[in-house]
């Protein structure tokens, strides 16, 4: 297996309050510390779901949300620092067959430990440098669990949403044909390995989704020369 990919930084350190970067003359210019992490390879995505087939929400082929049992993981290994950029989740929700069914989203985070691999699906994180393609992510990502990895893991909600139908009749007469969850902060927090980042989505009934994850993952060594 390749070494994880971790390009160095310059102009990255305590004494810097943005991040130096050449521009294609060769003269100095700043840029948003964001993206000029990912022009040094920092950066990452992660997508869930292929094409037409999404991933079904709920733990061990039920509809609920289960703690133990995400949609996707994030593992932030010891020495690593991982920042979120965007996350988007793309539920497809199914006919409504009665008041008050619950569909949700959500996106969350434990920063005590990765999570275990259960029964999963290894995904393969993709540079945001595209002629990085080949290079090994310093992360792992998992999908599809369909049993128990941490069994109890401390999540921290970063966003959710929620929706509760309410049929006003027939239930032929109600559907809900678009529920997505845009995660995509101004000031994100910076989560520190062992840690990982989770999502989830479930519901009453089946809530088949995609995700993608956009991330910058660093050593979380420059971060301690900033404090």
């Amino acid at each position: 297996m390749a070494a994880p990919f971790l390009p160095r930084v310059r102009g990255f350190d305590a004494n810097t309050s943005e991040i130096e970067a050449r521009g294609i003359f060769g003269a100095a210019l700043a840029m948003d510390w964001r993206q000029a992490l990912i022009a040094r390879g920092f950066g990452w995505l992660v997508e869930n779901g292929t094409l037409t087939t999404p991933i079904t929400g709920g733990g061990t082929g039920v509809t609920v949300l289960d703690l133990e049992q995400p949609q996707l993981v994030l593992n932030i290994p010891s020495g690593l620092a991982m920042v979120p950029l965007r996350i988007s989740i793309e539920a497809q929700i199914g006919l409504q067959t009665t008041d008050a069914h619950e569909n949700e989203l959500w996106i969350g985070y434990d920063r005590t430990q990765v999570q275990a691999n259960g029964t999963s699906t290894a995904v393969t994180p993709s540079n945001m440098r595209t002629d990085l393609g080949g290079t090994t992510a310093p992360f792992t990502a998992r999908t599809t669990y369909t049993a128990d990895g941490v069994a109890t893991p401390l999540i921290n909600t970063l966003a959710r949403k929620q929706a509760s139908t309410d049929l006003q009749g027939l239930a032929t007469n109600m559907n809900v044909y678009q529920f997505d969850l845009i995660y995509e902060p101004v000031n994100p927090p910076m989560i520190c390995g062992p840690a990982n980042i989770s999502l989830y989505w479930g519901g009453s009934i089946a809530l088949p989704a995609f995700s993608q994850a956009y991330v910058l993952a660093f050593p979380s060594n420059l971060l301690t020369v900033l404090s």
